[in-house]
């Protein structure tokens, strides 16, 4: 996972005084309450599975349910929920394999699964905040996957919803010629870091997918030298160090990553707004 929106978490996490804790945590240590339990695969039916690859994607989709169960498990978080007729189970990752799909679709036998999250614009068309449908989704030296879902090319315009296609990749290119050029090379419309393996799985599993992104960096964006600094930890505990090291030395750094803690907010809930009147149509 490699998104620069995870600094949200690490600087409210700071502002609730809960770093000293977290950075004391082994590696790989869950947060505070969340001990796994037992799963009862009956309970985790379905008609929609949607995929979050972290907490500050899908803060919008937790905050807009009324009435969430939840299962902490060592994959990450699980939220059932309803959104009117149609039953919806999430995964919040927590930089687990996506092999785990594989179980939740045994487990919960989706209509759909809808693979969320931010992504990287790379065409101009992508702008900040737009809406990505993925009906296709790439990955460089792998063939390419089509989503069985169709979509009329006109029926977002105008409201920032564009549709084409994702690519997967390792890394977020670096911003400018490099984004454009691989939109040119696949013809993509933004980059996420693992829309293609869970699509692969979902197809491999016969059940239908479609990846729904918000793009959170234009094709130009150019992150700040702290901003690039956290986002080359690799670890959360890393990420928070930087963060917190930032806010205690640069203030210009503190007031940037406040703001992006405020516009993920803003782009999460942009996100969940989009899913909750697209899942409701599955009714």
């Amino acid at each position: 996972m490699w998104l620069r929106m995870l600094v949200s978490q690490a600087v409210k996490q700071a502002a609730q005084d809960q770093v000293r804790k977290l950075l004391n945590e082994p590696a790989g240590g869950g947060l505070p309450g969340d001990e796994p339990r037992p799963l009862d695969p009956e309970s985790l039916r379905a008609d929609a599975l949607i995929v979050f690859g972290s907490a500050a994607e899908a803060a919008g989709w937790v905050d807009l349910q009324a009435e969430v169960e939840t299962w902490p498990t060592e994959q990450g978080t699980l939220h059932k929920s309803q959104m009117g007729a149609v039953s919806c189970l999430a995964w919040i990752n927590r930089n687990s394999p996506p092999t785990f799909l594989e179980d939740l679709i045994a487990w919960a036998r989706p209509r759909l699964v809808v693979l969320a999250g931010f992504a990287v614009g790379l065409d101009p068309d992508a702008r900040r905040g737009s809406l990505v449908i993925g009906q296709q989704v790439a990955k460089s030296g792998s063939e390419e996957l089509t989503s069985p879902l169709g979509f009329d090319d006109s029926s977002g315009a105008g409201q920032g919803l564009v549709m084409g296609k994702l690519i997967t990749v390792n890394a977020p290119p670096e911003p400018g010629e490099p984004r454009q050029r691989l939109a040119t090379e696949h013809s993509a419309l933004a980059a996420d870091p693992d829309a293609y393996a869970y699509a692969e799985i979902a197809e491999r599993k016969g059940r239908p997918w479609i990846a729904i992104r918000v793009v959170s960096e234009a094709w130009d964006h150019t992150p700040s030298v702290q901003l690039k600094s956290l986002l080359d930890q690799a670890s959360l505990t890393g990420k928070i160090g930087v963060a917190v090291g930032s806010l205690m030395q640069e203030p210009k750094s503190a007031s940037e990553l406040w703001r992006i803690q405020e516009d993920a907010i803003k782009l999460s809930d942009r996100l969940a707004k989009f899913l909750k009147s697209f899942l409701q149509g599955l009714a």
